[in-house]
């Protein structure tokens, strides 16, 4: 089946395999790691490093070696189902939002 055909839960699991066993392949695992996905397309598109996401809460990456552009390329890497250097800073964000991936 081509790559584009795949579900969001697919790329998931390619993307756990290539991870070397730093992403968990559970469907819990991947429903937050939804969340921080989010989180990067937020902070894509405002090109912002603190994130409102709602209730008062905000995520605050300052600090974090996380930036816009940062956050372009995980994405990126997250869709062709790569796991590189910038794919791990993944786990930063969902070490802030207190999420196991």
């Amino acid at each position: 089946m081509k790559m584009s055909r795949w579900t969001n839960y697919d790329k998931y699991i390619v993307l756990a395999d290539n991870s070397s066993g730093r992403l968990k392949g559970t469907f819990n695992a991947f429903l937050n790691f939804k969340k921080s996905v989010d989180i990067l397309d937020k902070m894509m598109s405002s090109q912002k490093t603190n994130i409102y996401i709602g209730e008062g809460d905000v995520i605050v990456l300052d600090g974090k070696d996380i930036t816009a552009s940062d956050a372009t390329n995980i994405l990126s890497n997250i869709n062709e189902c790569k796991w590189t250097p910038v794919t791990a800073k993944i786990l930063h964000v969902a070490s802030v939002m207190k999420l196991q991936i």
